[in-house]
């Protein structure tokens, strides 16, 4: 490698507790959209990828679902604790990926973090509602349970805080799958 360049990095995809190559080990370019130089080679996830993810969300529901909330809230805030550690690293990621300045990136991490912090105070909520009856002087309550998995496919400029902002499955507390686009601006050039 020449002096000056930056190494290409290689990216899978995690499923079932590990980082993974796509099954047909493809990958796709990522490229810089202000220099065009190659930034990263990602894994160009099939449909058989695809079916390995959800399946692995599948499989950890029922734990997940009878987790507690109080060790849901830690897992959550957790999370936010490494968006914010990693803050600086992940903005230079996605400024490069994007081409977003480093200050919209770094906002948009900002964001993730107190999505998350927000998540955790979420799993003390009520979950359910009291509703009226037809019969006199009673009610019934509605409560709501995560009932499976949630596919997100997000577009490539607002990947993880769209990822990370998905209120009706974070707040219900599904299982999340999520892909970014592959197709951003640059990649529509011939």
């Amino acid at each position: 490698m020449k002096s000056g360049q930056m190494e290409v990095k290689e990216y899978g995809f995690f499923a079932h507790n590990v980082w993974r190559e796509a099954a047909d080990n493809r990958f796709f370019e990522v490229h810089e959209p202000y220099s065009g130089k190659i930034f990263a080679r990602v894994a160009a996830g099939s449909r058989a990828d695809a079916r390995v993810a959800v399946d692995a969300a599948a499989n950890a529901f029922a734990e997940w679902a009878a987790t507690t909330p109080a060790e849901k809230a830690r897992l959550f805030l957790k999370a936010s604790e490494i968006v914010k550690r990693r803050r600086s690293e992940i903005a230079e990621t996605l400024a490069r990926e994007t081409g977003s300045t480093i200050s919209f990136a770094t906002f948009q991490q900002d964001l993730v973090a107190a999505t998350l912090q927000q998540v955790a105070d979420w799993v003390y909520l009520p979950k359910g509602e009291v509703l009226e009856t037809n019969a006199p002087g009673s009610h019934s309550i509605g409560v709501r349970r995560p009932l499976g998995v949630v596919a997100s496919f997000t577009p490539w400029n607002g990947a993880n805080v769209m990822s990370s902002n998905h209120p009706s499955s974070l707040r219900s507390q599904q299982e999340l799958c999520s892909q970014r686009s592959r197709r951003k601006p640059g990649s529509l050039r011939g």
